[in-house]
């Protein structure tokens, strides 16, 4: 159990530096895609982004199932041989556990940080404060996310199976 605890931190934490370093480094605007349609229609509007909001929001998230799946191969060895895991459905509960939190804790540091804070307010889209206070954004967000994470899941119980 201690393990799993170790492997939930470790992505949550480099998860906040990432988001911290960048945010520190590039600005807000960084994270236009990651933003409630009017905030990314306004950065669009205001020649922030030169991407069609909508049309680039669609592929971002179908590119993120396919680097989800490889991801699930080192994560099955991870689980095989850090976990002890032995069969796929050990495996998947595993890594899908580890996408969960991961996922829990993005949603409430957005709605923390996000909803409620002033870091991520792009210059120019200050008055849409109904978009970037919409707690709701993030929680469907972190259901995609959830979802997003199952092939990882599946891929990694495949392993254990497979090494087993």
């Amino acid at each position: 159990m201690l393990i799993f605890i170790i492997e939930c931190i470790v992505p949550c934490v480099l998860l906040t530096l990432s988001l911290k370093l960048t945010l520190d480094r590039k600005g807000p605007i960084a994270f236009v895609f990651d933003f409630p349609m009017p905030i990314i229609d306004r950065a669009y509007e205001l020649g922030l982004i030169k991407e069609k909001p909508r049309e680039l929001r669609k592929s971002v998230l179908i590119r993120k199932i396919p680097i989800a799946a490889v991801l699930g191969i080192p994560l099955g060895f991870l689980v095989k041989y850090i976990n002890h895991a032995d069969t796929f459905l050990q495996g998947f509960l595993i890594v899908y556990g580890i996408g969960f939190v991961v996922c829990a804790y993005d949603v409430l540091m957005d709605i923390v940080w996000f909803c409620n804070g002033k870091s991520f307010i792009i210059p120019g889209t200050e008055d849409l404060t109904d978009a970037y206070h919409d707690c709701m954004f993030h929680v469907s967000a972190s259901a995609r996310g959830m979802l997003i994470m199952l092939p990882a899941a599946i891929i990694a119980g495949v392993v254990v199976k497979v090494i087993s």
